[in-house]
């Protein structure tokens, strides 16, 4: 039910159409219209009524937060999608199939990261920033411990059943998790790990800190060696291809660079415009993508084009400009392939989510998208459809602090009557008519009046101009026609000889006998008119 009620109102409510400098197209599935946050629990209930707001339907129901949402994974099975937000903190998860959130829990305190130590939602471990280390089991809380410093990252060695966790120092803390105790920590050459990621290939352990990348091998536990980045740049996030050779690295600067295993120097390497810290990056092997998002934007490298004997630039893909700050990504994935479907966590209560199709399919627990996207095209290029993402605060009007000077009302800022929101305030649309009103009394009856102008020109418009010359078939009632309303669908009646009208016949006159009466008085009223003229009288 929920996968057919998101197929029939999602692209009325939650899907618009972006298009880059590049025209690759982004469909954006959370730009339903935005509503106040100081809405009241009554204001709230009279929206059930409002067809709009009823009809709001998104690809994941109450995929959001009430502040921001923090991190955002997928399970191994590619059936759960794990969030962390706040305020207050908490976790949720979704299971995808059903389209729906299955289960939410509060925490302690805000989450840092976070890993799914299981296929499923059934076994996650939650790194707070409290130096809290949580377990969670399929029923809740199962147990949670102390370490010794901050922790910034996590990673599970599955082969170990060690639990892998960077923090603020020179150490890697371990937990084994089968016997449950602290094994001897790893090192590092830095203060503090920023990145944590075992390769999925070959297991080797890739710890990112400042401007350096430090590998180990988790069999032997020793140090392999140290890769220094170009720059002094620290590294903020570290992705591993599943090819077990290339692997990615994001820096501070909002540098993305491409390595090979085999060498020191990067193969490819870009820089974001914004050159802010890159947050998270991530693969898409099948089509050889890649995916890294700074606060500001999220961009979508072509590294298969980008061939080391023409440059060592990263091709750009596409660029999608985030609505608010982001916090981390994730590529969603099935159990059949990459897919062209993106979350993005935030600086704002929804999870945003973006489709580009040129990455991949639809997951297949929403392939009804791949069907939704060809009609917004449709729409599109027939004008029907509209493109660009609307944010409406119904009953509220923005206004800017010059446009409260103008109104003489400064006083009011401080107060419930005024909302500030980014540059300005938002204000009551009542209070600020009647202000307006106040304050220049024609204004408002202008404006009225400016719109009621309008749509007398506009029904106007609507209607079918007068022809100033009349057709040559059925003259007579082409007059008639037009001296009431006209209907365009009767146009073929002047236009073709099969429906001339034989006024002269039989028949005719029968049908239409007062008819036959005007047209004698006109014509009387001709003879008479034309005999006077004869006589001479004026």
């Amino acid at each position: 039910l929920a996968r057919l009620l998101g197929r029939a109102c999602l692209g009325m409510a939650g899907l618009s159409l972006h298009s880059d400098s590049r025209g690759v197209k982004v469909y954006s599935l959370t730009s339903a219209r935005a509503l106040p946050v100081w809405l009241s629990e009554g204001q709230k209930r009279k929206l059930r009524a409002d067809d709009d707001f009823r009809r709001r339907v998104e690809l994941l129901n109450d995929f959001e937060f009430p502040g921001a949402s923090q991190r955002v994974k997928l399970s191994a099975d590619g059936r759960y999608a794990v969030a962390t937000g706040v305020y207050p903190p908490s976790v949720k998860i979704y299971e995808l199939e059903e389209l729906g959130l299955k289960v939410e829990r509060r925490l302690d305190c805000e989450v840092v990261d976070f890993l799914l130590l299981s296929e499923d939602y059934s076994k996650i471990a939650l790194l707070l920033a409290d130096r809290t280390l949580a377990f969670h089991a399929a029923y809740g809380k199962h147990y949670e411990l102390r370490i010794p410093k901050f922790g910034r990252c996590l990673d599970y060695q599955p082969t170990s059943c060690d639990l892998l966790l960077g923090a603020a120092g020179h150490e890697i803390y371990r937990i084994n998790l089968e016997e449950g105790r602290f094994q001897e920590p790893l090192t590092v050459p830095f203060e503090g790990v920023n990145a944590l990621q075992l390769s999925p290939a070959h297991q080797l352990i890739a710890a990112g800190g400042e401007s350096a990348v430090h590998f180990i091998d988790p069999r032997s536990r020793t140090a392999l060696g140290t890769l220094q980045l170009p720059g002094d740049a620290e590294v903020t996030c570290i992705r591993h291809n599943t090819d077990g050779l290339n692997f990615a690295v994001g820096a501070a600067d909002g540098s993305v660079l491409l390595y090979d295993l085999r060498s020191r120097t990067p193969v490819h390497q870009r820089r974001h415009i914004n050159e802010l810290p890159i947050k998270a990056i991530d693969f898409l092997t099948e089509k050889k993508f890649l995916v890294s998002a700074d606060a500001k934007s999220m961009k979508v490298w072509d590294y298969g084009k980008s061939t080391a004997a023409e440059s060592d630039q990263l091709a750009l893909h596409c660029t999608v400009e985030a609505t608010a700050d982001i916090n981390d990504i994730c590529v969603v994935r099935d159990q059949r392939r990459d897919s062209g479907l993106i979350f993005a966590a935030g600086e704002q209560p929804k999870v945003q989510s973006y489709f580009i199709p040129s990455l991949g399919p639809a997951p297949k627990w929403c392939s009804f998208l791949e069907g939704l996207t060809e009609e917004l095209e449709e729409a599109s290029a027939d004008g029907a459809g509209k493109s660009g993402e609307v944010s409406v605060f119904d009953d509220y009007k923005f206004l800017t602090k010059q446009e409260l000077q103008e109104l003489n009302v400064e006083s009011l800022m401080g107060t419930p009557l005024l909302r500030g929101y980014m540059h300005g305030y938002f204000m009551d649309s009542k209070l600020y008519n009647k202000l307006l009103q106040v304050s220049n009394p024609s204004a408002l009856e202008d404006y009225r009046r400016q719109k009621l102008k309008q749509k007398i020109e506009e029904k106007r418009a609507s209607r079918i101009s007068i022809r100033k010359r009349l057709p040559k078939i059925n003259t007579a009632l082409a007059q008639r026609m037009l001296e009431r309303d006209g209907d365009e669908r009767f146009a073929s009646l002047f236009t073709d000889e099969r429906f001339q009208v034989d006024e002269e016949s039989e028949e005719f006159r029968l049908r239409n006998p007062s008819g036959m009466a005007r047209k004698r008085g006109r014509r009387e009223m001709a003879d008479d008119d034309s005999e006077d003229e004869a006589l001479g009288i004026s």
